[in-house]
């Protein structure tokens, strides 16, 4: 690469070829040639070319010899649509397009399967894992109801043996024996099998390859069994339809340490279904080789349906749908028209029947272009976008001024393309835009800005696209999880105000529509506040009327802010009746819903005069309190509010003006600490904060908190009230809002180390934190830690736990990562001692759920750890159970 050395025009014309490159699939071809690059970046077409050709002979452009001459970003093309260039030569942008799109649908083994990477990736890591397991694999049972796709995992599993060279790569090495054919002729199925007279069977012919034994509940159980004596050495793949331990013999499943349980269709997400409707119409398209388009109509009534034949069902549907647009006047067009009255009549009956006589949504979908509205690859490449530029900024290529304006353009592209070429609209859309509305309108009335309906409509349909996909662009690994935090801090840094208000937003979104927003849609929202730079006026102060009776505090508020013409005051009237600790946690709850310096409450008298003194400290707020509210009283602080005084001086006239009395409790200055937290007890959180602190270099003003989990929950709002909390550490996390949690093993595994060192860069120089780095690699070994966890021998206790854990992970058929391992480690070792000292957890806040649902695990589990409870004389009880499981499935 020639990143090196290159001048500041050299990296801008990097720079712009890679960014269009990227959005190739929707860019005009002519932002690609010398004239439009040269018009961009203010330089000469002759110094344009010169550049151009330079990257293009370093090997970093591809440069297409037409009329005008095009140039690409190799490596982005090739990101781009996940092929290598292996053609460097075009003689235009169609023929390019063409290869590239050829190239991008050779699809190796499980990438053929729609869904390999979101709602099958757990059944396909299943089976690669089965496939690769030294020496010679692992039997693998699919078993799901009929249609899931159960064969063709099958034979991708054979497919990726063969690429990964662990089979001969003989092209009938995938053998396949149909229980069913033979279910009435036992033993026919037995010479088919194993052999007849010197010619050797299925079981036999296959060692080198893949035998996929289809509906195996079929054979009868003798012919079972004399298959799980010959499972030794070999890759063998079952299949069944029917309940396993029904209709499974008991010494086959025992032979069988990998079981796949293929989804049904109505259990993967509603943009997964999309996929393979796509995906279908395209092979569809291709075996008749015509051009396919399909009503809206007909897309979402496909959506919507239930198939209760699985995949086989909706392949079936679909072909029956071109058969009829065929036969009803399809083979005369040019394109197979698909619409509504084509589909199959179960189909057809489940369309839901509208009054809406409004402009009617005609428009045709053509199947070659769907792909690129499916899923969240439009957010994902945006939120992308965000962090290459943010590079960028780092590297000191972009000012920050120049970061958001290209941010905002791609921005306005991507609220384009959801408003223009998505164009969905239903009647949860509109729903959400109703809501979405109300929001806007309270947030416009705060702070002195106007979010339209346009945008209601917009974020609309960009949280309905996100539902619909299911995962979160916004999730990434290693340096762009870096990257993502990094760009993330940067805009709540430089754009605290309009951070603000987009959290607010997110809050109320949470709060009605129970959505969460992603970090991507919290910078989309920053973008869109961007416009309103300078004009956002937040008070700084927010206040509230609280008085006994029905009306009187809610009677105040309108009238002062009808007069005052804004919403300044918010109100709760408190009945005789209301316990006065009620309206103390509405009022704690209203205070910490908004980003403010300062709150008021305007309160009657009695009780509520001392109000504060009921709720939980650590508000972040300068909270004054005035009494003897009244009407007029309210007008004169909204007047001062408005006038932006400051919150002492307010309280002082407005006392003066009223004869009344008031109290500020002005925020307290926290000491530092950092919180230690162990599942035992809180000797071994004392434990591990001394290996923190002999580790640090030198003595430094920060305390130490130690608390087991348990008693931690009756002291948080005291601890919090008092301290600063940099971060929590220990071996299970307590979950404190806004508090960074770090696991103990991932200080082990080093996976947080500099994460921890970052907090304490206010205390430590450069020297020291690399110094407390070396101490930490050695005081926080796994034989250490353990040594300091538990009373019981750790070389003993690590060997059951290592080999616990083998066994288990052959059980459920998967790997376990390094840093899972190293958790299961200190939480098991943590587990024996509370079996041992009779501490067990008791319960699991879904322990009768786990217990019907999770059988199979439990069965695992209590045979993998039956070393472990036989040494120890103890027994595992299903509270335990259910706390393993949450931490290798929720890890």
């Amino acid at each position: 690469m020639v990143m090196n050395g290159l001048n500041r025009t050299q990296e801008d014309v990097l720079n712009y070829i890679e960014e269009n490159t990227r959005r190739f699939k929707e860019a005009d071809s002519s932002v690609f040639t010398a004239n439009c690059l040269a018009g961009k970046l203010n330089i000469s077409r002759n110094s344009a070319s010169q550049y151009l050709n330079e990257f293009e002979r370093e090997g970093v452009f591809l440069k297409i010899n037409s009329r005008p001459v095009y140039f690409f970003h190799i490596k982005a093309l090739e990101e781009l649509y996940r092929t290598r260039l292996q053609k460097r030569e075009f003689a235009s942008v169609t023929e390019l397009v063409r290869y590239l799109e050829m190239s991008a649908k050779r699809k190796k083994n499980f990438e053929k399967a729609v869904g390999y990477d979101a709602g099958l990736s757990y059944e396909v890591a299943q089976c690669r894992m089965a496939m690769e397991y030294p020496p010679h694999g692992l039997p693998v049972l699919l078993t799901g109801p009929a249609g899931t796709g159960k064969s063709m995992l099958a034979k991708l599993s054979w497919e990726y043996a063969a690429d990964q060279e662990l089979v001969a790569p003989d092209p009938e090495g995938f053998f396949v024996f149909k229980c069913m054919a033979w279910a009435g002729t036992p033993e026919k199925a037995r010479k088919i099998l194993f052999g007849d007279r010197g010619e050797a069977g299925l079981m036999e012919r296959s060692r080198q390859g893949v035998l996929y034994v289809k509906e195996v509940d079929y054979l009868n159980r003798e012919l079972q069994d004399q298959i799980s004596q010959d499972l030794d050495n070999r890759r063998i793949i079952f299949s069944t339809t029917q309940s396993m331990t029904e209709n499974l013999s008991r010494q086959l499943l025992q032979r069988i340490p990998v079981i796949v349980k293929v989804p049904p269709l109505e259990s993967r997400s509603v943009a997964e279904k999309e996929r393979l409707i796509i995906h279908y119409f395209k092979r569809e398209s291709d075996r008749i080789r015509r051009k396919i388009c399909i009503s809206q109509k007909a897309l979402d009534a496909l959506l919507n349906y239930r198939f209760p034949g699985n995949v086989r069902q909706l392949i079936s549907s679909i072909q029956t749908s071109c058969i009829n647009a065929y036969q009803l006047g399809g083979e005369r067009e040019e394109a197979l028209v698909v619409s509504a009255m084509h589909l199959p009549e179960d189909i057809l009956q489940g369309i839901r029947v509208t009054a809406d006589f409004g402009e009617v949504n005609r428009q045709l979908l053509d199947i070659d272009e769907l792909n690129v509205t499916v899923g969240s690859d439009r957010e994902r490449a945006l939120f992308e976008g965000f962090i290459r530029r943010y590079e960028r900024y780092e590297a000191g290529g972009l000012t920050f001024e120049e970061l958001v304006r290209k941010n905002v353009e791609e921005v306005g592209e991507y609220f384009d393309f959801l408003v223009f070429e998505k164009n969905i609209s239903n009647d949860k859309i509109r729903a959400m835009e109703s809501v979405l509305n109300e929001v806007f309108r309270k947030v416009n009335e705060q702070y002195d800005i106007q979010l339209s309906a346009n945008f209601a409509m917009v974020l609309a349909r960009m949280i309905y696209s996100s539902m619909r996909a299911g995962d979160r662009p916004d999730q990434v690994d290693g340096r762009h999880q870096e990257l993502s935090d990094g760009c993330y801090e940067l805009f709540s840094r430089k754009c605290e105000k309009e951070m603000a208000v987009a959290a607010e937003i997110a809050g109320m979104i949470s709060q009605n529509l129970e959505w969460e927003m992603n970090r991507l849609q919290r910078l989309l929202l920053v973008m869109k506040l961007y416009q309103f730079r300078g004009q956002i006026r937040g008070a700084d102060t927010r206040a509230m009327i609280i008085c006994h009776g029905y009306s009187t505090a809610g009677s105040i508020a309108d009238v002062v802010n009808q007069t005052l013409g804004k919403k300044l005051f918010d109100a709760v009237d408190m009945p005789m009746d209301t316990d006065i600790s009620v309206i103390a946690d509405k009022v704690y709850r209203y205070i910490n819903s908004f980003q403010v310096k300062n709150v008021l409450l305007l309160v009657d008298l009695g009780s509520l005069e001392t109000i504060d003194c009921l709720m939980r400290r650590g508000l972040g707020v300068n909270l004054g309190i005035i009494n003897n509210v009244s009407t007029r009283m309210a007008l004169d602080i909204g007047g001062k509010m408005l006038a932006r005084m400051e919150i002492g001086e307010i309280l002082e006239k407005a006392s003066l003006a009223s004869q009344a009395t008031y109290r500020l409790i002005e925020e307290q200055k926290k000491e530092d600490a950092i919180l230690f937290v162990s599942e035992l007890n809180s000797d071994v959180a004392q434990k591990v904060s001394r290996l923190f602190m002999n580790s640090l270099p030198r003595k430094i003003e920060i305390n130490l908190i130690c608390y087991e989990y348990t008693a931690l929950q009756d002291y948080r709002a005291s601890i919090l009230s008092r301290y600063h909390i940099l971060f929590v550490a220990g071996t299970v996390n307590p979950m404190m809002a806004d508090t960074p949690f770090v696991y103990l093993e991932d200080i082990i595994s080093f996976n947080k180390i500099d994460t921890v060192k970052q907090y304490l860069q206010d205390y430590l120089d450069e020297g020291e934190r690399e110094q407390f780095h070396r101490n930490l690699l050695k005081n926080f070994s796994l034989q250490n830690v353990i040594e300091y966890l538990t009373i019981l021998n750790a070389d003993k206790v690590l060997e059951f736990v290592d080999d616990t854990l083998e066994q288990l992970q052959i059980a459920l058929g998967r790997r376990f990562s390094a840093k899972t391992i190293i958790g299961l480690n200190i939480h098991i070792c943590c587990l024996v001692e509370r079996l041992v000292t009779k501490t067990p957890f008791t319960s699991h806040m879904n322990e009768e759920e786990f217990k019907s649902c999770r059988k199979d695990f439990i069965d695992a589990a209590t045979i993998c750890f039956s070393n472990i409870t036989s040494h120890y004389g103890v027994e595992l009880p299903i509270s335990e159970i259910a706390y393993i499981y949450d931490y290798i499935y929720h890890d």
